[in-house]
């Protein structure tokens, strides 16, 4: 299956892994938990299973990608 996911909320994703999980992320890395949060959000998954997500980019590649986003919310 495929997902496709809005860039906002891939980089919103990003943020968002970066602050809750010990894992850096780089603004494409964001792509994997967006499309698995949208795919939760249609009731993909049963809730059972094992999600593995693949971390496709080091937060350190694209870290003005990031900041730019938080400094768009204010933050």
């Amino acid at each position: 299956d495929a997902v496709a996911v809005d860039v906002d909320d891939i980089v919103a994703s990003a943020v968002a892994v970066a602050q809750n999980e010990v894992i850096e992320v780089g603004a494409t890395g964001g792509a994997a938990p967006a499309g698995a949060w949208a795919l939760a959000e249609d009731g993909f998954f049963d809730g059972d299973e094992t999600v593995v997500l693949l971390n496709s980019d080091a937060g350190l590649k694209t870290p003005d990608v990031l900041r730019s986003h938080l400094m768009g919310q204010g933050i």
